[in-house]
């Protein structure tokens, strides 16, 4: 982004290109009301939409339309602000923007220079910001649930975090006491101090617990099809997606590259991966097929494991891939094992449980099985979406909890052996990390804010 000044007064169109039904100009800062006056030749009273002509520079009337005026502080950016609602023609727009921008004291606003200013004047904090911008560019219903929970300040996942930050605040505190005045009966007892940490950092573990492994949550669940070669996998990909994604023939390991589709089950977005054949080969691009198949596994969130036949010993450890998921899967991911080609053997399609395992008879052939396989799928992800964590927005601030998470962890093995003076010393870089989630201002540089709202569209 480049570098703008708080003192400008910022316009940009607010609705998307093109025609619509309306089309909204916003107009952000000190001067926003002084350009009213001279655009609309009245005074606005503020927070009333008012409906009237809006002029051009030689007093000929551009279009009709409804104004409204937000006075600072109340307003979105904590900023005089201006939006101006006209007619939807994309060219109406122009000439109203031009004409603004030539007769008046102002400048285009850079992308996201309206929730920047928002965050500056304390109107936001980071997650909710990035939750707008998640919000506005939400493709599923659990993207937008998600987002919503983030932006009130009094959502459960913001307050759980807020009070870990309250907490390690009020041991700061307590530990400024204790060496400030060791001899007073002001002072904590310095077990009491090392109990508050244990237990922040146990609040702290649980978060973690909650959140998946890559906690920032694409939007979209991620299921990897596995198998062994000819054991129907594109073909069920295929079937899932409903498009011939995926190369079907006879031949073993046709597959060798990792093939992506997204899909919708319920409201939220599945990316599918077909995966290469999982056998022992002497084939060297084979073998980077398999590797690239066992990569992905480790990166999904379910899988979906198809075979032809379960015979004996099957769930045994000779299994390779069932012991590989055994061995490899983390607690957020889970996977159910496919029994294709039921119409083969002449086998009644179902869901069941087979030592402990989730097993669905289906054929891909006949598509019979297919509503089972995706009521079971449906059912999966949206006990993967229920799981709640304060950690759901981005990478980055998992980062920082993990960081202070690990000062505390510091400060609590110190504390046995060490001066308070070092656990006080943890204990402030633990807040320093806490405090970048939420006041990134203060603690982060010009280069990463500006990284953050140049990801906004313009007019937001």
């Amino acid at each position: 982004m480049i570098q703008e000044s708080l003192d400008d007064t910022i316009i940009a169109q607010s609705t998307p290109p093109g025609i619509g039904g309306i089309g909204i100009l916003r107009i952000s800062g000190e001067k926003s009301d002084q350009i009213c006056e001279k655009i609309l030749k009245k005074r606005l009273k503020p927070r009333y939409a008012t409906y009237l002509p809006f002029y051009g520079s030689c007093d000929q009337i551009l279009d009709y339309g409804i104004a409204i005026y937000f006075a600072k502080p109340n307003s979105f950016t904590g900023e005089n602000i201006v939006e101006l609602h006209a007619h939807g023609g994309q060219f109406v727009l122009d000439i109203l923007l031009e004409n603004i921008l030539r007769t008046c004291e102002i400048r285009m606003a850079y992308p996201g220079e309206f929730t920047k200013r928002a965050f500056l004047n304390n109107k936001v904090d980071l997650v909710q910001a990035e939750s707008i911008c998640e919000l506005i560019n939400a493709s599923n219903k659990e993207s937008i649930r998600r987002s919503i929970e983030h932006i009130g300040k009094d959502s459960k996942s913001s307050m759980e975090l807020r009070s870990i930050k309250r907490m390690v605040e009020e041991v700061e505190s307590m530990i400024e006491i204790e060496i400030n005045f060791p001899e007073e009966n002001i002072s904590s007892p310095v077990h009491l101090i090392y109990k508050r940490i244990q237990n922040i950092i146990s609040k702290l573990e649980s978060i973690f617990n909650k959140a998946h492994k890559n906690v920032c949550i694409s939007d979209s669940i991620k299921v990897a099809i596995i198998g062994k070669p000819n054991s129907g996998k594109s073909s069920l990909m295929n079937l899932l997606s409903g498009k011939e994604t995926s190369i079907v023939t006879s031949i073993r390991g046709t597959t060798r590259d990792v093939i992506k589709e997204n899909m919708y089950i319920n409201g939220i977005l599945i990316q599918i991966s077909d995966t290469a054949g999982i056998r022992k080969s002497n084939d060297d691009i084979e073998r980077i097929g398999i590797k690239r198949a066992l990569n992905e596994v480790k990166k999904s969130d379910h899988i979906l494991y198809v075979t032809d036949n379960i015979c004996e010993g099957f769930f045994s450890k000779k299994n390779y891939i069932l012991s590989f998921l055994k061995k490899n899967l983390k607690s957020h991911q889970s996977y159910t094992i496919i029994r294709n080609k039921i119409d083969v053997d002449r086998l009644l399609s179902k869901v069941t449980i087979i030592e402990g395992c989730n097993v669905i008879f289906l054929s891909v052939r006949t598509e019979d099985g297919l509503n089972i396989l995706k009521k079971h799928l449906k059912r999966t992800i949206q006990r993967k979406n229920h799981v709640e964590s304060a950690l759901n927005v981005k990478y980055r601030y998992y980062c920082f909890a993990k960081k202070a998470l690990k000062h505390l962890k510091r400060a609590n093995n110190l504390s046995c052996y060490q001066s308070v003076e070092m656990v006080a010393e943890e204990v402030k870089s633990a807040n320093r990390y806490l405090n970048q989630i939420f006041n990134g201002k203060k603690y982060s540089s010009q280069k990463i804010l500006n990284d953050i709202f140049s990801n906004f569209c313009i007019g937001k």
